[in-house]
């Protein structure tokens, strides 16, 4: 009994991950509602780039199983991995690796994320290679990394406030831009920084330190600093301290054509490729991601391949389920000790156990479920809660937020800024309480693209807050 109920449970598991991606794809319910999926519409999205590539004549595809797919990759290609959340394996490096020395390129782009999980165990071979031949150098180089503990502020070159640091440097040896790229705008960046070892005394010493603007291929001004209070970055309040780098130019980018005839990029900025930014009309956010793109693949019409394995997909995401489901076949496909035994599962399980026929009975859904009312918000934001998944837990209320305004006051504005704008203007009543609606939309965005931490005393801080404007949204 125990073996039925067994198989019984993987039946069912697989049924449900097979069909509700479907579903949910037919009615069109959050497709790649993950920040920074070229599926995403939103304004953290790269769905206007995609679109832009493809008008370009570039062919998009979606890897949301597993990077291990690169291996059957015998074509000009670019991988673009753009603000990963998820940790990467050794397993995945050395496919990268692979892929690389095999002819194919590297876009690189993050700022306080998960890249430098994936950089770490780049360098690692690297360097681990290395010592295998026996060098006896005494500076031993570590890898480049992007600096997760600071974000950039420039006061002299930036958009709206420094934070949003405007760029107009680029060191473009390989004369990879048009002309129409002048000036790209950020929002909260990072940048790259170097790690060293260095033997002094017959003992290892790590260093690391910020690469300079002048041999980056995006720098900022030289009024710039490195931030490390990131709140009050958030405030507006920030000020440069003694023990922050500052007064010099920091790298946001770096270039590199490989000997083996790939090029590699690192950005540190995911935000300067989003829906937001590159429809900017008087920046050139938009011409640079081409133009970079362009010369990552070579100047040919390759494939570009976007990685959205490593991406923060809802439950309630197709690409969740999908992801899951391809996982699982990729893992069986590519592993030489499962893959052999896989037929020979199968006739065992059908042998052993075939289901009895059973009567479908569909359920539909009530009014209840079809409408996202107060208890679907509560049980998904109590989900979210046990696995402190604040980035989605902090989606839901700031989509509320947005649904609420839509559908009280018919703003259908798709930039924040612009929705609230037009609200206060529209409603002077609510203008009054616009600088702690500004700063909860603010955070909750932050939070969403997991640029600001958070625990479960502080969200519920928020949570308050948010239950109080939405009371005040109503009035």
């Amino acid at each position: 009994m125990a073996r039925l109920s067994f198989i019984k449970l993987i039946l069912v598991l697989g049924i449900v991950f097979s069909i509700y991606p479907i579903m949910f794809g037919y009615f069109n319910l959050a497709v790649g509602s993950a920040p920074f999926s070229i599926l995403n519409k939103g304004d953290n999205g790269l769905s206007l780039l995609r679109d832009a590539l493809e008008r370009k004549g570039f062919e998009t595809k979606v890897i949301i199983s597993s990077l291990n797919i690169l291996r059957s990759l015998n074509e000009t290609s670019l991988l673009i991995i753009m603000a990963p959340t998820l940790p990467f394996t050794i397993e995945e490096t050395l496919t990268i690796l692979d892929f690389i020395l095999r002819g194919g390129s590297l876009l690189i782009v993050d700022d306080f994320s998960q890249a430098n999980s994936l950089l770490r165990n780049l360098w690692s071979v690297i360097t681990l290679s290395q010592e295998i031949l026996g060098g006896k150098e005494n500076v031993i180089f570590e890898g480049i990394y992007f600096n997760s503990t600071a974000t950039l502020i420039d006061v002299e070159n930036f958009y709206k406030t420094p934070t949003n640091p405007v760029i107009t440097r680029f060191n473009d040896i390989y004369g990879i831009l048009s002309p129409n790229v002048r000036r790209i705008v950020t929002s909260f960046p990072s940048t790259l920084s170097i790690k060293v070892r260095i033997k002094q005394n017959n003992e290892w010493i790590s260093l690391i330190a910020p690469i300079p603007g002048s041999i980056g291929f995006l720098a900022s001004s030289s009024k710039s600093w490195l931030e490390t209070n990131l709140s009050s970055a958030i405030e507006g309040t920030m000020t440069p301290d003694p023990w922050e780098w500052g007064g010099v130019s920091f790298s946001l980018g770096l270039v590199l054509e490989l000997p083996t005839g790939s090029r590699l990029a690192l950005i540190s900025d995911p935000d300067i490729f989003s829906n937001k930014l590159v429809m900017l009309d008087d920046y050139d956010n938009m011409n640079f991601a081409l133009d970079l793109i362009k010369w990552l693949l070579k100047n040919q019409k390759g494939k570009i391949f976007f990685d959205e394995s490593h991406l923060p997909h809802a439950i309630h995401d197709p690409l969740f389920g999908l992801s899951i489901i391809y996982k699982a076949i990729t893992f069986l496909s590519y592993s030489w000790i499962v893959a052999p035994v896989i037929p020979l599962s199968i006739v065992i399980t059908l042998l052993g156990y075939v289901p009895k026929k059973t009567r479908f009975r569909p359920r539909l859904l009530s009014k209840v479920e079809r409408i996202l009312g107060t208890q679907w918000l509560s049980s998904r934001l109590e989900w979210y809660k046990r696995s402190r998944n604040y980035n989605h837990m902090a989606l839901i209320l700031l989509n509320s937020l947005r649904q609420e305004i839509r559908r009280v006051y018919g703003i259908w504005k798709e930039d924040l800024e612009e929705m609230l704008q037009e609200l206060f203007t529209r409603q002077p009543e609510i203008a009054k309480y616009s600088k702690e609606i500004e700063f909860t939309f603010k955070t909750l965005d932050l939070i969403v693209r997991g640029r600001q931490k958070i625990n479960d005393e502080k969200f519920l801080v928020l949570v308050d807050k948010v239950r109080k404007i939405r009371g005040i949204l109503r009035r």
